[in-house]
């Protein structure tokens, strides 16, 4: 999974050009601007006029195709199935999984491509960029995707081609966190800004659920630093959120937290793309979904399990814990850069760049 596209050329230049492309095909590099010339040779050669993925490039003369799939790289390389490095991290109880592909297709339109995803239970946590667009589109463009351990860094920075009015007004360039609260056995929310003493000074957790004992709600942790309480009306049925809120899910003394360095908001909406339904499960269930539409924003995934923290206030000091500090800086040969740095004590650093420009 780890070759680059690179590797497979230098693979497979020794086989003749139109024999190469199936292997070259089962990479997804069917539309990939270095290698349409070979896919038009193909289709010629056994006339694929008819075959409904790649008809249009019947009418297109070889010199154009390359232009077109040059000019329109966002797109026809997001088709890619090479150069993938798999994180996997798994906890003690090896009861929560969290997978991701290290800096995968960042920014290209993926298709039928998750670039991360956690298993908290048997319960599943993803985000993508726009709507679906299709079966086959999972990310109208794909993030830049950092793991270390159980911390995961998802940086998204709209692409310069989709921040044109015209792109946008027919793609969906909203990220969608599927958040899916039913499965939980009760979920916390901590209202906040990036600062982390703003997140200390200023905010309470808030549970969610209502079947919980109150006395343990009102229980502090830390010397009383930190307290959670009975989430009011207005807060368990709140859509929108500041930047920096905490989202924590608990599941059979399991945990995830995840957190936006934007603000979101909650979108329960019916939604095909969004209906779910547990591999043990009963009916299909509308996924809630986060949902940010800023043009760079990040989102922090953790997890971990009861052997690592006895206690869910255990947890919670551990997400307070991760620092996040996002910028924009400018390279030596001046191009605009969203830097995104990353740091807990026990994992250490996870930093990312993407091109802005």
């Amino acid at each position: 999974m780890n070759h680059s596209t690179a590797d497979i050329h230098r693979i497979y230049e020794s086989i003749e050009a139109e024999e190469r492309v199936p292997f070259i095909w089962s990479a997804g590099l069917i539309t990939h601007p270095d290698y349409i010339g070979d896919t038009k040779a193909y289709q010629e050669r056994y006339d694929l006029s008819r075959n409904p993925g790649i008809k249009m490039l019947g009418y297109l003369p070889t010199s154009i195709a390359k232009g077109t799939m040059k000019y329109y790289d966002h797109y026809s390389a997001g088709q890619n199935y090479s150069g993938i490095t798999l994180n996997v991290y798994r906890t003690p109880s090896r009861d929560v999984l969290i997978t991701s592909f290290e800096l995968y297709n960042v920014g290209l339109q993926s298709y039928q491509q998750n670039p991360w995803m956690i298993n908290l239970d048997g319960i599943p946590l993803w985000a993508q960029s726009g709507g679906g667009l299709g079966a086959n589109c999972l990310n109208s463009y794909c993030p830049a995707v950092s793991q270390n351990g159980n911390i995961l860094v998802c940086a998204y920075v709209m692409p310069k081609f989709q921040r044109n009015s015209a792109t946008r007004a027919f793609i969906d360039n909203t990220t969608h966190m599927f958040w899916p609260s039913k499965y939980f056995d009760i979920e916390y929310r901590l209202l906040g800004h990036l600062s982390a003493s703003n997140l200390i000074s200023s905010s309470d957790w808030q549970v969610i659920n209502p079947n919980v004992d109150i006395e343990q709600k009102k229980t502090g942790f830390l010397g009383g630093m930190f307290h959670w309480k009975v989430a009011s009306e207005e807060s368990s049925t709140r859509t929108q959120f500041p930047p920096g809120t905490w989202f924590v899910g608990c599941r059979n003394g399991n945990y995830v937290g995840i957190y936006c360095t934007s603000e979101t908001s909650f979108d329960v909406s019916a939604k095909e793309d969004a209906t779910m339904q547990l591999f043990k499960g009963d009916e299909e269930y509308v996924c809630p979904r986060l949902n940010c539409s800023r043009k760079k924003h990040v989102w922090l995934c953790t997890v971990g399990d009861h052997r690592q923290f006895t206690s869910k206030e255990e947890f919670f000091t551990h997400c307070l814990g991760i620092s996040c500090g996002t910028s924009v800086v400018e390279s030596e040969d001046n191009r605009r850069i969203y830097s995104v740095d990353v740091y807990e004590a026990n994992v250490g650093s996870i930093s990312i760049q993407v091109d802005i420009d």
